[in-house]
């Protein structure tokens, strides 16, 4: 699971993405929320 920041760090630059998936706005708008940010990769990140 990643941080909130790191999150909105990895997925702010894709394509169609909304504002509703960003952590920092969805934290706020559903503060009793428990938000999990997942990325996933289908490609070698070295790791």
């Amino acid at each position: 699971m990643l941080d909130g920041a790191v999150w909105d760090r990895a997925v702010s630059g894709f394509d169609g993405v909304c504002q509703e998936q960003l952590y920092a706005y969805a934290s706020l708008r559903w503060p009793g929320v428990a938000l999990e940010p997942v990325l996933f990769s289908d490609g070698d990140d070295g790791a």
